[in-house]
């Protein structure tokens, strides 16, 4: 059976995968594991690697994410994140146009906990990062997407370095680009320096993200478009007959009728990736988590 390294790559040069991969956003949750905080448990790249390890050795997951919501990017700009609240809450939005700041912050540790991980997992699993993308950048620092889409490829360009197998870009599905042309063309450096180092593209649009149908009609067809089908049942249409694509299950209970849209999108044969809305803190304990993924698995075995 193949890695799913190799199915990503299959993707990568224009082929579909045979299976569906497992990939939900767990990183801040898996800290429960190891008996700590959010704030303890991403600042610590030990525990990180060592728990998302054996996390996947339980669960059997097909990716392993290791940031994914924690504002990693708007600490590594300078802000100081208030951890009472998960995801924490940047004190402000210090937008600066440093490269340095590309490696502030816990951005080290994100780098380390990479590192080890594809060491320690081998071919088991491939290791991804989701990031903020520009246009989330953009509006939430005030600044012009252009330079939020600078900052993003810095980040990407790092985090790539470090051997991340996968690379999200994560947008809001509600908010979609103002100008469809600008942001592919601003996005694009960014898809094709994740390439240049043999890493996936992908795009997360958690929500509704119907109005984003346009933006992904032209967009590059080597990024991985992940979206909730059932809150974009217009997208959803349009990419049964384009591409690779992934599913997002949402942070709303799973109704049977949920349940078998779900699984009807999942079923598609371009459907490879299987993701959550958002990290599973604060909603899915780690008591939860065999039940959960036993619940995702259903879904997408014929």
């Amino acid at each position: 059976m193949s890695s799913p390294k190799e199915l990503l790559n299959t993707v990568l040069t224009g082929g579909r995968a045979g299976r569906k991969l497992l990939a939900p956003l767990v990183c801040a949750a898996a800290g429960e594991m190891a008996g700590l905080s959010p704030r303890e448990f991403l600042s610590n790249s030990t525990k990180m690697a060592n728990t998302l390890r054996d996390l996947q050795r339980a669960l059997g997951l097909d990716v392993v994410v290791v940031e994914s919501g924690s504002n990693i990017e708007w600490e590594a700009f300078g802000a100081q994140l208030d951890w009472s609240v998960y995801p924490p809450r940047p004190n402000s939005y210090p937008f600066k146009g440093d490269p340095a700041l590309a490696s502030g912050g816990r951005m080290p540790v994100l780098v380390e906990t990479v590192k080890r991980l594809k060491q320690m997992l081998g071919d088991k699993a491939a290791v991804a990062v989701a990031l903020q993308g520009p246009r989330r950048i953009s509006d939430a620092g005030g600044v012009a997407l252009d330079k939020a889409a600078d900052a993003v490829l810095r980040m990407a360009r790092v985090v790539c370095e470090s051997g991340a197998d996968l690379i999200w870009l994560v947008e809001a599905g509600e908010h979609p680009p103002q100008d469809t042309d600008e942001y592919l063309a601003v996005t694009a450096p960014i898809w094709g320096t994740i390439r240049f180092y043999q890493s996936i593209p992908a795009l997360h649009l958690a929500g509704s993200a119907d109005l984003w149908l346009d933006t992904m009609l032209d967009a590059d067809r080597g990024v991985i478009p992940c979206i909730d089908p059932i809150r974009s049942p217009k997208l959803s249409d349009a990419l049964k007959s384009v591409g690779t694509y992934g599913a997002i299950v949402g942070n709303d209970p799973l109704t049977p009728d949920k349940a078998a849209a779900l699984r009807a999108f999942a079923l598609e044969p371009g459907c490879l990736l299987f993701t959550s809305e958002s990290d599973w803190f604060g909603r899915v304990t780690a008591r939860e988590f065999q039940s959960r993924i036993d619940q995702w698995k259903m879904l997408i075995n014929p």
